[in-house]
């Protein structure tokens, strides 16, 4: 009995030490792995999206390992707290001619993946998109939305603001009194389109992937169209 408990201490003792050997080697590599990527670029921009009722500004840091692979980190400062928050992740990668961006939308509860074929390098795609995020975001939607419609609900006017980013993607953000009310995204590569809804708190009401041939166009002038007979029905016969 007394040697079998000896035998278990040596077992731990050793199965301690390679237990710190193995933190040890693992803090060495993520050491190495970091020595690995440098500082690119950084700036503010205001950011009229983080929060409707109370404009924010936002600032970005970007990291680059080698030529083909950058990350940039996008936070949210609340002007009333001075908080800073982590909004976006999105890193951006090349192999042979094709860019891989992944976006982390942490405001939004999100990921979104884009694959495409370029000649262009991970650092001008880089430029390019922080200029067009640094453009859209500090232009309050009324300003940058493609189609502006009001509703009539519980005898409040809603106003919805739809900005088209690319041809594969539209957000229509719908507000009252100046406030975000709801928010409706949608996306289309190929024959998928996904339809995401959020509530006021920025929260996922509903996310949906569904086939469809038709066009982005279509899909989003049926759905403004549901809206407004839904409300509709909602003022004649709220109960």
């Amino acid at each position: 009995m007394v040697v079998m408990l000896r035998f278990n201490k040596n077992i731990i003792i050793v199965f301690l030490l390679l237990s710190v050997f193995a933190v040890g080697t693992l803090n060495f590599v993520e050491t190495v792995e970091a020595a690995k990527w440098k500082k690119y670029d950084s700036g503010k921009f205001t950011d009229y999206y983080s929060g409707a009722e109370n404009k924010k500004i936002a600032s970005y840091q970007s990291f680059i390992k080698g030529n083909n692979e950058l990350y940039v980190n996008i936070y949210s400062i609340s002007k009333k707290t001075g908080k800073k928050k982590l909004a976006n992740k999105i890193t951006i990668s090349k192999k042979k001619n094709v860019i891989k961006i992944v976006d982390n939308n942490y405001g939004w509860g999100e990921v979104s993946t884009w694959k495409f074929k370029t000649s262009m390098s991970v650092k001008t795609h880089y430029k390019f998109m922080m200029k067009d995020i640094i453009k859209e975001s500090s232009v309050h939607p009324s300003k940058a939305a493609f189609d502006i419609q009001t509703f009539n609900i519980e005898n409040q006017t809603l106003k919805a603001y739809s900005i088209k980013y690319d041809k594969n993607y539209i957000v229509t953000y719908f507000y009252s009194n100046n406030t975000e009310a709801m928010t409706m995204s949608l996306e289309k590569y190929e024959d998928q389109l996904n339809i995401r809804m959020w509530d006021e708190k920025r929260e996922l009401l509903f996310d949906q992937t569904i086939k469809t041939p038709l066009s982005l166009n279509y899909v989003y002038n049926f759905y403004m169209k549901i809206f407004d007979m839904g409300f509709k029905m909602f003022e004649e016969n709220p109960y």
